[in-house]
């Protein structure tokens, strides 16, 4: 296991990974001492430096000086290790192939080349499947050949012309498109033919690109590129409506996920109208801070594959709540749904309970804009695993919201904003037997000791979040208690 620790971030905000890269590999570099292991061989480094550290599981305690140990390793490889060699061609080839990545991405830091390509798509929740690379070697294989630290440079000898076609193409997979693109600079025919492989070029990320006349550059590029093109990210993207539209024209057939997050200055309903009419198996739809008016959700209507609506902080013009509903009557596949708190109303609600049964996650719910005719219809959408609630204007003495949630057995993940929990709402809270994560933000408790009974009956509970409610000294000691008495649930408090 992990964990990955931001030293001195927010602690009410949250900070987002494109990828962790992990480099290198124990398959081929064992101890010299065949009974040591690796671990070994690194914790009788570390006491090198840390003489009076005695935690095992944690060789890096000094964060400033925690490469040291590596790179006295480095200098003293021969000393510690050897590396095997397997005759394996295809290892070899990775190995290679992995080496001269290095070398590019060494070299891109002094050329200017944009770095804002792909920094990675960040995929929903049901497809992220991790790319890894599978290194196996036969033992018997392995030890038939024991190379030094110096005879391991034949490694990097190792011809890339007896490998197979299929096997680079899998190679190139892992590969970033900057890279992959800095490699048809390679003097070499055949790694140009196969790094224009459309099949590679599947995911594009060309988020906060400013200029236009590049952006125009790019979209003519990766035209040719992108036949088989499914994910598209041009967040804060700066281009030409007209250029995108061609690009989509030649290379959107196959799209499933698009986003298009701030254009809230552009007009966007070119490509509202081509994505509609080229894009039939769009799935996910992100238009975060954009501007929509009448005639572009007119376009949305006809998308019918939608499974992933945002249209979080988007500036709505014209009759709204018609048009809305209309699109959630042609996508009934809908399981993310993400508004402005303002377009959720008792019809949008009355529709999602009517055509979108299988609705998972809905953000974003103002309770100012609904009543309970809005509430019971929601009723309908029993997988339900995540709510965003603004409880602001919702009357203290009505509990039908809360035996409203208390109904859903796939509640994952509850986020309840400006509310006045009484007993009995904690009750009703604490009858979500699958929740897992629970934020009561500016939430007025009445005894917050009450609380409890959410950590004794959720046994699947592993995040509870005090953010800016009554909280006083009193509570916070009461909150240390329960970490002691449920360890396994994270206690958050946060005061203004």
């Amino acid at each position: 296991m992990l964990k990955l620790v931001f030293k001195d971030s927010s602690q009410v905000s949250y900070t987002k990974l494109d990828a962790v890269m992990l480099i290198g590999t124990s398959e081929l570099i064992l101890s010299k001492n065949l009974n040591e292991s690796l671990t070994n061989v690194f914790q009788k480094i570390n006491y090198m430096f840390y003489p009076y550290h005695d935690n095992v599981h944690n060789l890096t305690t000094d964060s400033e000086s925690a490469h040291l140990d590596i790179v006295y390793l480095q200098q003293n490889f021969s000393k510690y290790c050897v590396i095997y060699k397997s005759i394996c061609s295809d290892i070899r080839g990775v190995f290679y192939i992995l080496s001269n990545i290095l070398n590019i991405q060494n070299n891109l830091k002094h050329k200017k080349v944009s770095q804002e390509i792909i920094l990675g798509y960040e995929q929903p929740l049901d497809q992220r499947y991790p790319h890894r690379i599978l290194l196996k070697s036969n033992s018997n294989c392995v030890k038939r050949v024991k190379l030094s630290l110096d005879k391991s440079k034949d490694l990097s000898r190792c011809s890339l012309s007896a490998l197979p076609n299929e096997i680079l193409l899998k190679i190139f997979k892992y590969l970033d498109v900057v890279t992959l693109c800095r490699m048809n600079e390679v003097n070499n025919k055949r790694f140009d033919t196969l790094t224009r492989d459309s099949l590679l070029y599947t995911r594009l990320n060309m988020r906060y690109i400013r200029s236009g006349k590049y952006m125009c550059k790019l979209f003519c590029y990766f035209t040719s590129r992108c036949k088989y093109l499914q994910q598209l990210d041009l967040t804060e993207c700066n281009f030409d409506v007209n250029d995108f539209v061609n690009f989509l024209d030649n290379c959107g057939s196959r799209l499933t996920h698009l986003r298009l997050r701030g254009y809230g200055s552009i007009k966007l309903n070119p490509v509202l109208l081509k994505t509609s009419e080229t894009c039939k198996n769009l799935k996910e739809l992100d238009l975060f801070q954009s501007c929509i008016n009448d005639e572009g959700f007119l376009y949305l209507e006809g998308l019918n594959n939608l499974e992933h609506l945002n249209l979080s902080e988007t500036r709505l013009t014209g009759n709204r709540t018609e048009r809305f509903c209309k699109v959630l009557q042609n996508n009934q596949r809908m399981r993310q749904l993400s508004a402005d708190s303002t377009l959720i109303n008792d019809a949008v609600l009355i529709e999602l309970g009517n055509s979108c049964p299988d609705l998972e996650v809905i953000s974003s719910l103002d309770a100012y804009y609904f009543t309970s005719q809005g509430i019971n219809a929601l009723a309908n959408c029993k997988n339900l695993q995540k709510v965003n609630l603004n409880l602001y204007e919702y009357p203290v003495t009505d509990d039908s919201l809360f035996r409203l949630l208390s109904s859903y057995q796939n509640l994952q993940e509850v986020h309840l904003y400006s509310t006045v929990l009484t007993d009995h709402r904690l009750e009703l809270i604490a009858q979500c037997k699958n929740l897992k994560k629970l934020y009561l933000v500016n939430a007025k408790l009445d005894i917050p000791d009450k609380c409890s009974i959410i950590l004794k009956q959720c046994p699947k509970l592993q995040e509870f979040y005090f953010m800016y409610c009554n909280i006083n000294q009193l509570v916070n000691n009461m909150v240390n208690q329960w970490k002691e008495i449920y360890p396994h649930v994270s206690v958050y408090t946060f005061l203004n």
